[in-house]
């Protein structure tokens, strides 16, 4: 319902969440309208790719960088209405069709039949979730710090996110030290091993999204 008004829709399309798109999207069609709106959500990195193109996102990257370093979990939406007797939706509905009962490469179809929509997007807003930790997890983790083992956190997370969530299980102590390796190669990580180990220093590393205490 929206204001307190029940109304019916109609799905026109639908864009799968994946791996690796990152993202979902959806066709809604208010039963009677001749108008559509497309809507997504997505990883920040993704849906600011998609969105770059035709708005400013200072802001709203700024806001989703504040909602990561409080450990909560982020999308961005985004949404276009269109209308459905334009040749962008006509285009889209025999290519769409189409790639629901292509026998091969079915998904990479879906996508392709997608992208002219999604240029058009333009930025709805941001959620933050919070994710908490299952009963027991901070004491287990405690205990294997405690009892000297090694433990590595690898998540998808974005990188501010982790380290969020690596300080509240314990792991990360306000005076450790990190350093960021983002997407380093085989010799560069190699060399920054080599020194941060050579004098018996011990620091919490984040490569990526994952993290981990060596």
């Amino acid at each position: 319902s929206a204001r307190g008004v029940v109304k019916d829709f109609n799905v026109l399309g639908i864009l799968p969440f994946n791996s690796d798109r990152k993202r979902m999207g959806v066709i809604l069609q208010e039963v009677g309208s001749r108008k559509a709106t497309v809507v997504y959500k997505g990883a920040d990195n993704i849906m600011f790719d998609i969105l770059s193109a035709r708005h400013s996102l200072n802001v709203m990257q700024q806001q989703v960088l504040e909602l990561s370093e409080l450990g909560l979990r982020t999308l961005v939406l985004a949404s276009v209405m269109i209308d459905l007797d334009d040749s962008i939706y006509t285009t889209f509905k025999a290519q769409y069709e189409g790639a629901l009962v292509a026998m091969e490469d079915r998904d990479l179809k879906i996508g392709a039949a997608f992208a002219p929509l999604e240029a058009l997007l333009d930025p709805a807003g941001i959620t933050g979730v919070e994710d908490k930790l299952s009963e027991g997890v901070e004491e287990a983790l405690q205990s294997l710090v405690r009892a000297k083992v090694q433990v590595a956190v690898l998540t998808g997370d974005k990188t501010e996110t982790a380290i969020s969530i690596c300080k509240t299980c314990g792991l990360f102590k306000p005076e450790s030290r990190f350093h960021r390796l983002i997407e380093p190669d085989e010799d560069e990580l190699a060399a920054y091993l080599k020194s941060e180990t050579s004098d018996g220093a011990r620091s919490s590393i984040g490569q990526g999204s994952g993290s981990t205490d060596l």
